[in-house]
């Protein structure tokens, strides 16, 4: 797998979320706890709400950590090796500026409806562009479709979750910070993947509690993916 130093990879990765103590947003692949198996094809599949089932574009209450499958992203996103939350993989070598300027636009869009949409990424091969709207939002996927279909050697992939951006943070501003610490919980934010919130934990602290914690804090039933931090790094 290469990486590429530019552009950027997953086009508005949602990196506004709150880093509760230095040094401790940096996640230990080895002890992430979501995983994602293969699925087939899918171009635009929509995330539902309906608990405890096994079918692709459905949040899977029951999968390990009782985080959401994301197996209906497949094949147009793929996660690397340790299945990270939000953490895709890539391969280099389909990329094109072409591509590139067409991810622009869609980001453009992005930023003037942040109530309608939860992100954009590039597709891992980089041979298509995915678009994570909120469900219903009508009219803004009608306007993604038509500039997609100006592209048509780039797939659009439009995938549906429960929540635009705007409504993930306005989640996050339900939070108390120094009960999170409490709950040994040293950072917060969106995921454009589910619509729900990425936890990123302090070792030894309990992901069962710190989901209960958040659950109660923000007065909603949300996907909530969990990430293990590293002890913070104190001065001298």
């Amino acid at each position: 797998m290469i990486r590429p130093r530019v552009p950027l990879v997953a086009a508005s990765l949602p990196l506004v979320g709150l880093s509760l103590l230095t040094g401790c947003g940096d996640a230990d692949p080895e002890s992430v706890d979501s995983q994602v198996t293969t699925a087939g094809p899918i171009s635009a599949e929509g995330v539902g709400t309906e608990p405890e089932t096994g079918v692709r574009g459905e949040l899977v209450v029951g999968s390990k950590d009782n985080e959401p499958s994301m197996e209906h992203l497949l094949p147009c996103v793929e996660f690397d090796e340790y299945g990270y939350g939000f953490e895709q993989a890539f391969s280099f070598d389909k990329y094109s500026k072409d591509l590139e300027l067409m991810v622009l636009r869609f980001m453009e869009i992005e930023t003037e409806n942040h109530d309608t949409i939860a992100g954009v990424a590039y597709c891992s091969n980089y041979d298509g562009v995915a678009v994570f709207v909120k469900s219903g939002a009508v009219t803004i996927r009608q306007e993604l479709e038509s500039l997609g279909a100006a592209h048509p050697e780039y797939p659009l992939h439009i995938f549906e979750v429960p929540r635009s951006m705007d409504d993930m943070t306005e989640l996050m501003d339900r939070l108390d910070l120094g009960r999170l610490l409490d709950m040994g919980i040293s950072g917060v934010a969106p995921n454009m993947y589910t619509g729900g919130l990425i936890l990123t934990l302090l070792p030894g602290a309990s992901p069962d509690e710190a989901k209960q914690a958040v659950t109660a804090a923000i007065r909603a039933d949300v996907p909530l993916a969990i990430v293990h931090g590293r002890e913070p790094e104190l001065p001298g």
